[in-house]
C-alpha cells in the first residue's frame, strides 16, 4: 500500500519539510518490517531486476536520452538463479521488473513472472512500464502469470492519448494496474547528475541502498536505482550469491553511511545537493 501511494503521489509532493518527515517515517517502517520478518534490520525489502537494456522512449529527464545503451538481455539462467536464491531465503518482499528499460520489450517477461510467482508465492511482483506496448491481451497474460501490479507512467499526455482509454478500461476491470502522469515539471532526480531537471529532489539521507537490491541487465548488483551507468558495482549474481554480495564490507559501509546522511560517492552528492 505504501509503495502504491509513493508511486502515485511522490513526484507531486514538493514541500521539502513534509517530504523529509515522510521519508523518515517510510524507512522507519521498512526497518520495523524487516525486524518483524527476520529479527534483523540489515536486509532488503525490494529486489529490482532488469531483464532488457532497451527502452523505446527518450525522455529528457532519463539518462537513456543522453547515453543510450547497446541492446542486451539478462541471461535466463541468471534470472532463475536469482529467483531460486530468493526462494531459499523465503523472500516475501517486492520484486520489481524495472530500472532504466521498458520491461514489456522483453518477450520473455510473462515466462519470467510465471517462474518468479511459482518460486516466490508471497512476493509482491511489480512491472513498471511506459504503457506504449501494453495491450489487453498482454495485460491478461501477465495477470495470469502472477503479477501483483503493473505501474504505468504516462510520460507525455499527447503521445499517450491512445493508451489512456485502454489503461482506464483495464483499471475498471482489474485492481492490478495503476497509472500516473509524469513530466519535466514533476519533482525528479538528476540520476546521479546525468540529466538536468527543473524541479530537483534533494535528500539529507538516503535509504535506497539499504532497502533495495538492484540487479542490472549484466547481472551486476549496483548501488541503487540511480546508478544508470553501473559505476558502483558490488558483485555479479551470475558468479556470486545474493547473500555474499549483500554482506560485503564495502557495500555494508556505504549502506550505513548513506542512511546516516554521509555521502562519500560522487553519484550520491549529485543526488543529494542542488
Amino acid at each position: 500500500m505504501i509503495d502504491e501511494l509513493a508511486f502515485r503521489y511522490n513526484r507531486d509532493l514538493k514541500n521539502r519539510f513534509l517530504r523529509k518527515y515522510i521519508h523518515r517515517f517510510y524507512y522507519l517502517f521498512l526497518g520495523f518490517s524487516k525486524w518483524i520478518r527476520s529479527g534483523r534490520t540489515d536486509g532488503f525489502t525490494q529486489v529490482t531486476i532488469e531483464t532488457t537494456s532497451q527502452c523505446n522512449r527518450r525522455c529528457s529527464y532519463c539518462p537513456v536520452s543522453v547515453k543510450p545503451r547497446k541492446k542486451a538481455l539478462l541471461k535466463s539462467e541468471v534470472f532463475r538463479k536469482v529467483i531460486d536464491e530468493l526462494a531459499k531465503m523465503e523472500y516475501s518482499g517486492s520484486l520489481w521488473f524495472s530500472h532504466f528499460s521498458e520491461p514489456l520489450m522483453d518477450k520473455r517477461l510473462a515466462d519470467f513472472v510465471r517462474y518468479a510467482r511459482s518460486r516466490l508465492p508471497k512476493a509482491y511482483i511489480v512491472i513498471t512500464s511506459n504503457g506504449d506496448m501494453l495491450t489487453e491481451q498482454l495485460f491478461y497474460e501477465l495477470e495470469r502469470a502472477g503479477i501483483s501490479k503493473i505501474y504505468v507512467t504516462f510520460h507525455n499526455e499527447k503521445k499517450m492519448q491512445g493508451k489512456y482509454g485502454l489503461v482506464r478500461s483495464l483499471r475498471k476491470k482489474s485492481k492490478k494496474i495503476l497509472f500516473r502522469n509524469l513530466s519535466s515539471n514533476s519533482l525528479l532526480m538528476s540520476r546521479g547528475g546525468l540529466v538536468k531537471v527543473k524541479n530537483k529532489e534533494t535528500m539529507d539521507f538516503c535509504g535506497f541502498p539499504s532497502n533495495t537490491l538492484v540487479i542490472d541487465v549484466t547481472g551486476n548488483v549496483v548501488l541503487c536505482c540511480e546508478d544508470y551507468l553501473g559505476k558502483y558495482s558490488f558483485g555479479n549474481v551470475e558468479k556470486e550469491s545474493i547473500a555474499e554480495i549483500w554482506q560485503k564490507p564495502k557495500f555494508r559501509k556505504i549502506r550505513k553511511d548513506t542512511m546516516a546522511g554521509r555521502f562519500s560517492l560522487d553519484i550520491c552528492r549529485h543526488c543529494t545537493s542542488e
